[in-house]
């Protein structure tokens, strides 16, 4: 481990293992949560430094630099207070709250971190406004985590501005950020009813990105690891439908003509994906839109053959799809056509879920609950035909939205009585939600009762923190007549096991997507998170003196790599959850 990856990892465990007597413990989570993503931040910049030390163009630019006079006296830029201490390997920051103070050596160095700083000035109280704002608005939970890292890489790229003359070492690290922020900015301002202290931070930070990207000579940044991620993506669903075509049609020639048109479509969007990181903004959100009107094209004509299997390889193209709508910080558009589309899956899907509430269906509900379920599933078919009907007969767009905002609120109260009925279809469930959700991104509708799209990103990281336990846990009971004291064995094997197993129950309670705001569903996941992050903080506290317990180098340094590759997870789950 490196010099700055352990001092990190040490300072880690000191702040989880011992808080000031007077901390509470809203701020031991705090310090979690923030050192957590310090962690992330300062490790990849410490990558990225290292690879610009290792080209030769860099290692020409820095003999140059060198070379140049420079002035007598550095410019001098203050830091926030309380901004913290600087990493291990720039023993020369002197950063001491409240009035810390980094070094530059060039008048654009010193306006570029000054802009930096007022930067981390607003992200601070904004993350304060945005925590407190996630108990009215569930979907600001799955924002907090990159909130979170948005603020811990500002403080890692202010702390590496020290002693820099030129602004080109700062380039690099920089473009990540702004490209965080400008998706965060985008996610954010997509919730409705936020106060204004937060929209007036929002404002001022998307102002002082616009004016550091132009001190830097740079264009505005998006992801571009996650849009080429999400062609190549899409790119396999789209050879799987080819797959499903040759299987679904039996017209050959209808078949072939598909076929012949998803693939060229399917090696545009490839050639795409390679040119991802020489394109720029303009031109990729232009591409873009070409693609998809040729695509929207073709898949209308894939919809018409009605096949629901069909439809669920397109569903997955088009979830693509508006990912990388909101990579672009783009809103969906959806037109009269897709409208019709939409509405028609929509009703021929709750005529199915009808088509399936028989008798032995309904049976394992109360006999009040029966009634009640059936009239409301009658009528919401009969708006889904009357929304289908206004949809294909061009009707006035507040209407179909005001009819639909009825068929959602409907539905939303379904999905509490749908679990208790199993013989129902999931995929038919699936494909009303997904109908649903694609209606109210067309009409700009906050998604009251259906879980949040942040649910899905979060199932994930239990997902990868619950398969880091448990290895975690086997390996512990594999070394555990190594550890001594009997003590000390039993507090590691202790903590892994709780950790496990409460990662585990936070993954299956994230996966059953229950409704996000039911109180208390909200406070189950909140208590396993806590749970978890309370095994994790002794474990950290444990895994730092494995050797001098009876561990091998080698048996604790894997030990360690292991929990090291769950810290995101751990941070994202610790973000999003907890109060």
């Amino acid at each position: 481990m490196s010099i700055p990856l352990r001092f990190a990892f040490v300072f880690l465990c000191f702040i989880v293992a011992v808080p000031g007597k007077r901390a509470t413990a809203q701020q031991r989570r705090g310090q979690l949560v923030e050192s957590l993503f310090r962690t992330l931040a300062e490790a990849q910049l410490e990558r990225e430094q290292q690879k610009r030390l290792e080209a030769a163009a860099q290692a020409k630019l820095q003999a140059e630099l060198a070379e140049r006079p420079q002035p007598k006296d550095p410019y001098e830029v203050k830091l926030p207070s309380g901004f913290g201490a600087p990493a291990a390997n720039r023993p020369s920051v002197t950063v001491s709250p409240p009035t810390g103070r980094i070094n530059v050596r060039s008048r654009e160095a010193a306006d570029y971190a000054q802009n930096l700083v007022r930067f981390d000035q607003q992200i601070g109280p904004l993350i304060a406004e945005l925590r407190t704002a996630a108990g009215n608005h569930p979907q600001l939970r799955g924002l907090m985590p990159e909130a979170y890292a948005v603020a811990a890489q500002t403080k890692a790229i202010l702390q590496s501005c020290d002693g820099i003359s030129s602004l080109a070492p700062i380039v690099d690290p920089y473009r990540e950020l702004d490209a965080r922020w400008r998706q965060l900015s985008f996610n954010l301002q997509a919730v409705p009813g936020l106060s204004n202290k937060c929209t007036s931070a929002i404002s001022q930070c998307d102002d002082l990105c616009a004016a550091m990207c132009k001190q830097l000579n740079i264009e505005p940044q998006f992801d571009r690891q996650a849009l080429r991620d999400l062609m190549i993506t899409a790119s396999v669903y789209m050879q799987a439908l080819a797959d499903d075509l040759q299987i679904a049609i039996p017209s050959e020639t209808h078949c072939r003509k598909l076929t012949h048109d998803l693939r060229i479509l399917r090696q545009r969007l490839i050639a795409e994906a390679g040119r991802v990181e020489r394109t720029g903004y303009s031109d990729m959100v232009n591409n873009f839109g070409d693609f998809v009107g040729q695509w929207r094209a073709f898949a209308n004509e894939v919809y018409a053959i009605n096949n629901r299997h069909l439809h669920r390889r397109l569903d997955r193209i088009a979830e693509c799809g508006e990912q990388t709508y909101h990579l672009l910080w783009l809103q969906p558009p959806m037109t009269a056509q897709d409208l019709v589309a939409t509405a028609d899956r929509l009703e021929h899907n709750l005529e199915a879920i009808l088509g399936q509430l028989n008798l032995r269906a309904m049976v394992k509900l109360q006999p009040q609950d029966q009634i009640r379920f059936l009239q409301s599933s009658r009528e919401l078919y009969d708006q889904s035909v009357q929304l289908h009907t206004m949809c294909e007969r061009n009707a006035g767009r507040d209407q179909v939205r005001d009819l639909f905002v009825k068929i959602d609120r409907g539905w939303g109260s379904l999905t509490e009585t749908l679990p208790q009925i199993s013989s129902l279809n999931r995929g038919t469930i699936a494909e009303i939600d997904r109908a649903c959700e694609q209606l109210r991104a067309g009409f700009g509708i906050e998604n009251t009762h259906a879980p949040d799209g942040s649910i899905g990103r979060l199932v994930q990281a239990a997902a990868a923190l619950e398969g880091t336990a448990e290895f975690l846990e086997e390996q512990i009971k594999r070394y555990q007549k190594n550890l001594k004291p009997d003590s000390y064995r039993d507090s590691v094997r202790d903590a892994a096991r709780e950790l496990h197993h409460h990662s585990k129950e936070l993954h299956e309670s994230l996966d059953r997507r229950s409704r996000v705001d039911d109180q208390r569903y909200l406070s189950r996941l909140q208590n396993d998170a806590e749970h978890a992050v309370e095994a994790w903080n002794q474990l950290a506290k444990d895994f730092d003196h494995l050797e001098t317990h009876g561990m091998s180098p080698a048996q604790a340094q894997r030990l360690r790599g292991a929990q090291r590759q769950a810290v995101p997870a751990m941070a994202k789950i610790a973000a999003a959850l907890l109060q």
